[in-house]
């Protein structure tokens, strides 16, 4: 029966007693088969190594996607547009926030909104530009807190009561429409409060600045409102720090509202610092189509060499 055949093998394989292992003198096992190769593995102890045939080998280009990249593969997350209480449209529109509150904020740093209330991002940011208007940037905060040469002006004296009467909007709006028709009063215009404000912003840059965790980029915004409110603005970003940003003041559009003397502006000061510059178009949506048209900023048709 099948029983009777299994206790047979059973026995079969179990009843005689096993001889015991050869040893060497000593008492110890005995070295049974070939000498040990030295390669280390059960292998090549077995006597079957065999050594690398390197014509063999898979060659076929894509065999390690990684080999040979020279290129970032890690995307950093940041902001390219952001406004302190130092644009005159932010801090005309109620934003209480520094540049310094700025960086913080990107930083990952619990702050104070303007309303009053904490605020802190889910994530730090990696990177970010503080891009606060070239155009009487920090103005606004000197106008709010009744900068004592500003109050001579009766035009500044009046955005100034209008900002203490609560009146901000109405301020904001008179002070942009005043900036797109180039009637604004002469002292926003002056190069030795914008010098000392544009020294003050990229000290700040650099202190917030930390390699390996945060980038501070160095920017500003350059606000054309060509033809009365055309937007063509554009954010200027460095590639460098404060020892060549403070080489030069950003382009105003005080100086132009043409694009291509921005980019001119840009040019002789990469080549006077040996820095680098990006622009970045902005808000082109509101550009009344000017952002986008076939021929140049002065109206003659687009040739290979503007390109």
């Amino acid at each position: 029966t099948l029983h009777a055949t299994a206790l047979a093998l059973l026995l079969a394989a179990c009843g005689t007693s096993q001889k015991p292992a050869a040893t060497a003198a000593g008492g110890e096992a005995a070295h049974l088969g070939g000498p040990d190769t030295g390669v280390g593995t059960l292998t090549a102890d077995a006597g079957e190594y065999q050594p690398a045939d390197p014509s063999k080998f898979h060659k076929e280009p894509g065999y390690s996607p990684y080999a040979g990249r020279r290129y970032p593969e890690r995307a950093y997350f940041g902001d390219t547009h952001v406004h302190s209480s130092w644009s005159a449209d932010a801090g005309g529109s109620g934003n209480t926030l520094g540049p310094e509150e700025a960086y913080r904020f990107a930083r990952g740093e619990e702050v104070i909104a303007s309303s009053g209330q904490p605020a802190r991002l889910s994530q730090p940011l990696d990177w970010m530009v503080l891009s606060d208007h070239s155009d009487a940037m920090g103005i606004i905060a000197e106008l709010r807190g009744g900068n004592a040469e500003m109050m001579k002006d009766t035009t500044l004296k009046r955005w100034h009561d209008m900002f203490k009467a609560g009146q901000d909007v109405a301020a904001t709006m008179q002070m942009i429409n005043a900036q797109a028709t180039k009637t604004l009063p002469p002292l926003i215009k002056d190069p030795r409060f914008a010098q000392s404000v544009w020294e003050k912003n990229t000290a700040i840059a650099e202190k917030y600045n930390e390699p390996g965790r945060f980038t501070a980029f160095i920017g500003y915004e350059w606000t054309s409102n060509a033809g009365g409110g055309d937007n063509l603005h554009r954010n200027v970003i460095y590639r460098d720090g404060k020892k060549l940003a403070d080489q030069a003041l950003p382009m105003t559009t005080f100086v132009s509202e043409n694009p291509e003397e921005l980019w001119k502006w840009m040019d002789g000061w990469e080549k006077k610092t040996g820095g680098r510059l990006l622009a970045i178009p902005h808000n082109g949506n509101l550009s009344n189509g000017r952002m986008f048209e076939l021929q140049t900023f002065e109206g003659k048709p687009l040739t290979r060499e503007w390109a």
